[in-house]
């Protein structure tokens, strides 16, 4: 038996991986963003389970709200604002995308997003790199 927390990592990602985007990329799942700057030269998006909030729903049901990370990092081969731009759009699409999403397997329902800040300003100074989370929350019940 597996975590629902992870279930429905998988699921975002999976559903990430199912559309198209302004640029090409393949989510991946897991728990750190453990990369070399090296390998980061490539666009990566991470999906990382984050948190669950239990609570009751009714007398004979329990709501649960999971938050997914969804993590964009990206190596920056300049300082212009074009390609940090770019970057900033992409977290447009995927909050845009993820608005009102409901998962059937497992069954989650979209609660809401935080983004906040918009980009680490401390990987930007120190490594030149774009890094940038989206909390996603999703409601499950049983």
């Amino acid at each position: 038996m597996s975590a629902r927390v992870a279930d429905l990592a998988d699921a975002v990602m999976n559903d990430i991986n199912g559309q198209a985007w302004s640029q090409t990329f393949a989510a991946e799942r897991g728990y750190l963003p453990r990369f070399k700057l090296v390998e980061l030269t490539t666009l990566r998006v991470l999906v990382v389970p984050k948190s669950e909030v239990e609570s009751v729903a009714s007398r004979s049901t329990t709501q649960r709200e999971f938050g997914i990370d969804v993590g964009v990092l990206k190596k920056l081969d300049t300082d212009d604002n074009p390609e940090m731009d770019a970057l900033v759009a992409l977290t447009d699409e995927l909050k845009e995308h993820m608005r009102g999403k409901r998962f059937s397997s497992p069954q989650a329902l979209w609660r809401g997003t935080a983004h906040e800040p918009i980009y680490d300003p401390t990987q930007l100074q120190e490594n030149k790199t774009f890094f940038s989370v989206i909390t996603f929350n999703f409601l499950m019940f049983n």
